[in-house]
């Protein structure tokens, strides 16, 4: 199951992805305790809906802080082949369009000269 899910580049790597996952386990694992404990000692059970309400802001805040750094990346993936393409249009193109004029124009010059000719 972990090879598929690194394989398909699903699996946790970094803290913050682990720390939202854990959280995420762990406030799933206490709302099942907290749905038995509530069908035999019902005050126990209500006493772990702080810690319930607890990890899921804390899995909410560090999935949204994932969620902004691959939405981040993937605008400035997009941002930074857009810079390149406007380079080449605003600094090759002209350089090469130059050169070129300059040696159309040395030819033509060229051809006028009687000493070449």
């Amino acid at each position: 199951m972990r090879a598929r899910l690194l394989a398909a580049g699903l699996w946790p790597q970094g803290w913050v992805a682990r720390g939202a996952c854990y959280s995420l386990n762990l406030a799933i694992g206490l709302f099942v305790l907290r749905l038995l404990l509530n069908l035999w000692a019902p005050a126990v059970g209500e006493s772990l809906g702080g810690w319930i309400k607890f990890l899921i802001f804390d899995a909410a805040l560090l999935f949204s802080i994932l969620a902004f750094r691959g939405l981040k990346q993937r605008v400035l993936w997009r941002l930074r082949n857009r810079l390149i393409v406007t380079y080449v249009f605003i600094g090759v193109i002209p350089a090469v369009l130059l050169v070129a004029m300059a040696l159309i124009a040395i030819y033509l010059f060229a051809g006028q000269s009687p000493a070449l000719s």
